[in-house]
């Protein structure tokens, strides 16, 4: 009786599976095709820029501003990220399970090996 209710469902998941992978590998693709396209428009964008810059400056002060208006806001935010991501609590523990994992690991080779689940040196 368990078996025969189960076969369809089997089926029905098999099926719904095979359709999320297919969606899911169009969706990848796409991206893909998306973000080399968006590269290859942001190098033309940036020589464009750079051209239209040393109408008025040097060359090399043209291609210097244009490499501080996109690396300055680059590096906050990667520093905004970073910050961020210490803060997520799955690191921070993860950061501690290491650091414990560590302080067994170099305990064990100094030969001072402690038992204690409890026990941590941080």
């Amino acid at each position: 009786m368990f078996i025969a209710w189960l076969a369809p469902e089997l089926r029905r998941l098999g099926k719904f599976i095979v359709a999320e992978l297919a969606r899911g590998a169009f969706v990848l693709a796409a991206l893909g095709f998306a973000a080399i396209a968006a590269l290859g428009g942001a190098v033309y964008f940036l020589n464009f820029l750079t051209e239209a810059l040393a109408q008025w400056m040097p060359h090399w002060a043209a291609l210097l501003t244009t490499a501080a208006t996109l690396l300055i806001p680059a590096g906050l935010a990667a520093l905004l990220a970073l910050w961020q991501f210490s803060r997520m609590r799955t690191v921070r523990s993860l950061t501690r399970t290491t650091s414990r994992l560590y302080s067994v690991w170099d305990n064990s080779v100094k030969g001072t090996v402690q038992c204690s689940p409890t026990s941590s040196s941080s």
